[in-house]
């Protein structure tokens, strides 16, 4: 059986270590398709790095039985990027 609330502190922070490494997913994505000419591949590779990180880290979640959230960055703050401003 699989839950959506973490059970103890671990799994509360593994999901927010999910959510950061899911809002530098997004964000990497996001530089990716507006800067594709000028940078080439360079961030696509940077994008699926981060994200076999992010499978790791959903792979412990969903051996505890436990939902990855998945919960989408909100908006960066001015001057910064989504990454930085996830919250968890």
């Amino acid at each position: 059986m699989t839950r959506h609330d973490p059970a103890d502190d671990l799994e509360r922070r593994l999901l927010v270590l999910s959510d950061r490494w899911y809002a530098l997913i997004v964000a990497t994505v996001e530089a990716w398709c507006a800067f594709e000419q000028e940078l080439g591949g360079i961030l696509r590779g940077r994008a699926m790095s981060a994200m076999d990180g992010l499978n790791e880290i959903n792979g412990l979640l969903v051996a505890r039985g436990l939902l990855p959230a998945f919960t989408r960055p909100g908006p960066a703050p001015s001057g910064g990027s989504a990454a930085a401003g996830a919250t968890g």
